[in-house]
């Protein structure tokens, strides 16, 4: 198998693609598979000798990807995160891939650009699992539009009514609009009224390292071994997620401007340079 980096950006969401990356190569490891990283960064995690047979720092472009292909034809290739232009090329050229989450060529299917709840789900074949609903915010704590939403913190703010109708309408929608791996469907509400449908779209890498440490399920795991067709659907079908969970977890971006003396400046999530995982119980 080869495994793309994600190149030289080691800040923010670049940050949790390493670490999804390494998760990716330990199961892929664990299920019998030689792999080969290739990535630009020297410092990366995925880089580790003792993740990979073999670790190669070239720039992840095209044309020095297809000259790794050329010389260690693997069997599949693995993205993570959505590198459309290096996808579409590969693909044309009739190379096998796999991107993990799947099903990145739809993007985003959104209503609006707004939304104050998130539900998370790994969809297989057979089941649809909920994973955990959150509520989204800014920075600065105001719900507002998608790409300034950089806190999650779970659980939501939702009664157990509101609760159940999202989860039966996320199954619904995913039901009839078929997709696979993590998705995250988007939801608006003002606490009073009932959740609005905002739109859906694949689970962000930081997402799902987040969504790990909070169930304690591997999903990039789940994942890879959705890829590899080596997931049980009798075993999902017992997966119990605690999403009732009395634990209250959240995750913030973490920005430069404090350093940069701009104390006021807004973060979008392109300008995240990490992030913070907090715990406590209700």
């Amino acid at each position: 198998m080869l495994v793309l980096g994600r190149g030289g950006n080691q800040l923010g969401p670049n940050a949790s693609a390493d670490y999804f990356t390494t998760e990716m190569l330990k199961q892929l490891r664990k299920s019998g598979y030689q792999t080969v990283i290739m990535n630009t960064n020297p410092n990366a995690g995925s880089l580790t000798a003792t993740l990979t047979d073999k670790q190669i720092i070239d720039p992840v472009q095209l044309g020095d990807i297809m000259n790794v292909i050329a010389i260690e034809h693997p069997v599949k290739i693995f993205v993570p995160g959505n590198r459309h232009y290096l996808t579409r090329e590969l693909r044309q050229r009739n190379y096998a891939i796999s991107i993990l989450p799947p099903d990145q060529e739809k993007r985003s299917e959104l209503l609006n650009d707004h939304a104050n709840i998130g539900l998370d789900l790994f969809v297989t074949e057979g089941h649809i699992v909920p994973i955990l609903a959150s509520d989204l915010r800014s920075d600065q704590g105001i719900a507002t539009t998608l790409d300034q939403i950089t806190l999650m913190r779970t659980p939501a703010t939702l009664t157990d009514q509101q609760l159940t109708a999202i989860i039966a309408h996320a199954k619904d929608y995913l039901g009839a609009h078929k997709r696979t791996g993590m998705v995250q469907m988007l939801y608006t509400t003002n606490g009073q009224q009932a959740p609005q449908f905002a739109g859906v779209r694949p689970t962000r890498l930081t997402t799902i390292a987040y969504l790990n440490k909070v169930t304690g399920i591997n999903w990039v795991r789940m994942l890879v071994r959705q890829a590899l067709g080596e997931i049980d659907e009798d075993l999902i079908a017992k997966l119990a997620v605690d999403i009732r969970s009395d634990r209250r977890s959240q995750v913030r971006g973490t920005f430069p401007f404090k350093q940069l003396q701009l104390p006021d400046q807004l973060g979008l999530t392109t300008q995240e340079v990490g992030a913070r995982i907090s715990f406590e119980t209700l």
